[in-house]
């Protein structure tokens, strides 16, 4: 039941949304395209005005989320589908969030360490947070060894720390899922534009001139004689 909540609330919704958007742009483009353009293949143009919305918003949905599928395989991180938000913090230890993003799970080889997190530091492979009791931990991810302390101050005297910059478990995962993920998602973002706009120009070519280019041949001529 949850992951079907989680495709309604991360796809479903989304393409639902951009069907009303869509529908409203190819509405106004739709009467500006009847009434400005001239009579040269009038419907045609005003064919392309109302699909084109369509096409180009959807295809860029799309593209997008196939890249965000993508990059969740490769990188082990979540890309928002579901009532789970999870990001690595090595290969076997990871930052999970159910349901809620104010409280989180650290997780290492599977294995549940700890819990009811809302506050989270990652700094020299060595991880520093808060639980929901106000009571602070450290983990070791070379060995997963956890300590735990009874305040700020227990904690930042044991690991020799002057500062501690802990963020809240919802800052921590979207800052360290940049981090991870920062160029890969500017490069879906770019494939998506890029390829919803030549769907657009393919759309538009078809539509008004056909399947096949034309190209003009000069005939010459040789004279006898």
């Amino acid at each position: 039941m949850a992951f079907i909540m989680g495709i309604i609330l991360g796809i479903i919704i989304p393409i639902i949304l951009i069907f009303i958007v869509s529908s409203i742009i190819a509405l106004i483009s739709g009467i500006l395209t009847y009434f400005l353009s001239n009579n040269e293949k009038k419907k045609r143009k005003v064919f392309i005005a109302v699909v084109a919305p369509f096409q180009i918003l959807y295809s860029f949905f799309f593209i997008l989320l196939i890249g965000g599928l993508v990059i969740s395989e490769t990188k082990n991180i979540d890309i928002g589908i579901g009532d789970s938000w999870y990001v690595p913090l090595n290969n076997s230890c990871e930052i999970l969030m159910i349901d809620i993003t104010d409280k989180a799970f650290l997780k290492c080889n599977e294995e549940t360490l700890l819990s009811d997190i809302t506050d989270l530091q990652l700094k020299n492979n060595k991880v520093y947070g808060k639980t929901n009791n106000n009571k602070y931990f450290s983990l070791n991810l070379n060995n997963n060894i956890t300590q735990h302390y009874l305040n700020e101050n227990d904690l930042k005297e044991s690991e020799n720390i002057t500062v501690l910059d802990l963020q809240k478990t919802n800052d921590f995962y979207n800052n360290r899922k940049w981090e991870l993920t920062e160029y890969l998602i500017i490069l879906d973002f770019i494939l998506a534009v890029f390829f919803s706009v030549i769907g657009f120009f393919i759309l538009f070519r078809i539509t008004l001139h056909g399947w096949k280019l034309n190209f003009n041949k000069k005939k010459t001529t040789t004279n006898t004689g």
